[in-house]
């Protein structure tokens, strides 16, 4: 029980942390730079890209948060099988989510 619970609250900590990540890059708040957002060559082409791409990455970083943070407590309360397979569907929800928005950021930015 003791692996489960290192699971869970991982699997949190990973889902809030998206939300924590993504506020500053949907609010615009990081300009260009060698660190920190979606670094591609389009969104070192102008301002427009940089501020468009990573606000919509950012996005998609909190919405992958929240519905990691929702999917992961249902998971946890009403499924109950094998804890290597609930570890892995629990750490892989906050990655797929948000490889999907990062994705989409990118397509439409």
């Amino acid at each position: 029980m003791q692996g489960l619970s290192a699971v869970i609250y991982m699997s949190y900590f990973t889902s809030v942390l998206y939300i924590v990540l993504g506020l500053p890059l949907a609010l615009n708040w990081v300009k260009p730079n060698a660190w920190y957002g979606i670094r591609i060559k389009k969104t070192f082409e102008s301002l427009d890209a940089w501020y468009s791409v990573n606000s919509l990455g950012g996005k998609a970083f909190i919405v992958a948060g929240v519905a990691s943070l929702v999917m992961i407590s249902l998971l946890h309360r009403y499924w109950s099988e094998d804890l290597l397979v609930k570890a892995l569907v629990m750490i892989s929800i906050p990655l797929v989510l948000v490889v999907v928005g990062i994705i989409y950021a990118i397509k439409e930015g």
